[in-house]
């Protein structure tokens, strides 16, 4: 039986640099490893890249109406191989029963599913794929690459609405919140606007 690991952290932590290297390692020993992203996310059109420049393309992308554990079983059909590893970058995109069906392939299916997401929007709230994933994943792990905040302390959460910006607060609650995302240059800018911030600061900025 298979297991599912959340990996999760603000912007710039490491997640997708994590699972290319994963991804790399299995590969290197001979495994069958499939990479998958929500479709939502338009960053890098169909790659999975990280802030390092590095990426490959995903081998699938999946709508919110997709079943993610039936377009897994499609996928490796026409490839005529066991999967071992699923691969799951922006896992905070999936919807909540798409968690479910990552939970249900790595059970019945018989792989390892490593995700990577982001924890909260920028107003604190959980992403409901992610919200789900700390609910019925094996194993959540927190990553905390060296990432301050600007008073020295580790960023925990990205905040938005301090800085100008030609975007509306609406439109970055609009992709950030919901996740529906029109562009990933809009998608990128409502980030660029954002920052990380230590828990002192989230706080204060709420003052």
């Amino acid at each position: 039986m298979g297991e599912v690991k959340f990996y999760y952290g603000v912007m710039g932590a490491g997640k997708s640099t994590l699972l290319a290297q994963i991804s790399h390692n299995m590969h290197s020993r001979g495994l069958e490893v499939a990479t998958l992203k929500p479709g939502i996310d338009t960053k890098g059109d169909d790659h999975i890249i990280s802030r390092m420049g590095t990426g490959h393309k995903a081998d699938m992308i999946v709508s919110p109406e997709a079943n993610v554990r039936e377009t897994v079983r499609a996928h490796m059909g026409k490839r005529g191989v066991k999967l071992s590893t699923l691969v799951v970058d922006e896992a905070q995109f999936l919807t909540p029963d798409q968690a479910d069906e990552l939970v249900e392939g790595a059970v019945y299916d018989d792989y390892d599913v490593f995700a990577g997401g982001l924890r909260t929007n920028v107003y604190k709230e959980l992403f409901p794929g992610s919200k789900r994933l700390f609910e019925v994943a094996h194993h959540c792990i927190e990553l905390t690459l060296p990432n301050p905040c600007r008073c020295g302390e580790q960023a925990v959460s990205m905040v938005a609405g301090l800085m100008v910006s030609s975007i509306s607060t609406q439109m970055a609650q609009s992709i950030l919140s919901t996740g529906q995302a029109l562009t990933w240059n809009t998608m990128f800018s409502a980030m660029n606007v954002s920052t990380n911030m230590s828990r002192r600061h989230v706080y204060c900025s709420r003052h």
